[in-house]
């Protein structure tokens, strides 16, 4: 079990050389490792984002629903000597998911970068990291329920903007394989309201929305709800409930390494996902597959 006591952070104490670390970087350090009332705090802060500043330490442990105290020793074991100071610093800090300032290496000397094969390294390293990071977020349970609707779900619609397009197509690839009723969202004419239009209660909407995700994100989901269609989100851990409500939400470690975004942990969980909707469709899986190597052949185009 782990101790609520304070502690610090690796690389975050007084004397350390080199820029400061983000909050939301030193957050995914010890996540982990955190106590259940300092992760709903975590969770609090990286929602926020980059309105964190504009926010009191009393403010925030409201949101979180947690004693003063124990936003006091959340911000200690972050590395910094009062939550003043991580509001500070954060005032300072431009908005968190863009590339330009996500570069690891930002502010460092060109001969302070890591050689490339140490780079090679680090990057791997926390893809692991990431995957490792991802299982503590996820609820069995909550995994179990989004299987069970994307198999008995009449049609399951895909949708992903911007880096999330990337993924919802993978999506989309991967559950064609299983199963019938596929569609991807919108069309690649756009016709967004005409699609929304075709979309009944039986169905299912699977969102992929990491950050940084269109503001018409939101207002896909809102509407969806509205009309009582299920929706299943993956996302990461800045999506607030309240900016992207969905009924099962499952949130992924998405830290780059470099300047980008990892999006590791994302393809890992879409792939177990529908894995494991095609271990419960059994025979109309197989079947489905059986018919699709045959259209293969048939058609040889492969």
């Amino acid at each position: 079990m782990v101790s609520d006591s304070p502690s610090r952070a690796p690389g975050n104490g007084p004397g350390n050389a080199g820029p400061p670390r983000r909050i939301d970087y030193r957050i995914f350090d010890v996540y982990s490792e955190l106590p259940d009332t300092q992760k709903r705090l975590a969770d609090a802060v990286l929602e926020c984002r980059g309105n964190f500043s504009s926010y009191s330490a009393a403010e925030l442990a409201r949101m979180a629903d947690v004693s003063k105290a124990t936003a006091a020793r959340f911000f200690r074991r972050l590395g910094y000597e009062s939550y003043e100071a991580a509001r500070i610093e954060a005032r300072e800090t431009p908005h968190w998911g863009s590339p330009l300032y996500d570069d690891s290496h930002a502010g460092q000397e060109p001969e302070a970068h890591a050689r490339p094969a140490s780079a090679l390294a680090d990057h791997f390293q926390r893809d692991i990291d990431n995957l490792s990071a991802t299982r503590s977020f996820l609820s069995e349970a909550d995994i179990a329920a989004a299987v069970e609707r994307l198999v008995r779900a009449e049609t399951v619609w895909v949708v992903g903007f911007r880096n999330s397009f990337a993924l919802a197509h993978y999506a989309r690839g991967l559950l064609l394989n299983v199963r019938g009723g596929i569609r991807q969202m919108p069309s690649q004419a756009f016709d967004l309201a005409e699609d929304m239009a075709g979309i009944g209660t039986n169905d299912l909407v699977l969102v992929v929305g990491f950050r940084r995700w269109p503001r018409m994100l939101s207002g896909i989901l809102a509407l969806l709800s509205a009309r009582g269609i299920p929706t299943v989100l993956i996302t990461d851990k800045t999506a607030a409930g309240t900016e992207l409500p969905a009924d099962i939400t499952l949130r992924c470690q998405n830290r780059g390494a470099g300047m980008f975004d990892s999006y590791a942990a994302g393809i890992s969980l879409l792939n177990y996902l529908v894995t494991q909707a095609g271990e419960a469709l059994g025979g109309k899986a197989r079947r489905h597959l059986e018919e699709v190597e045959d259209l293969h052949d048939a058609l040889g185009d492969i």
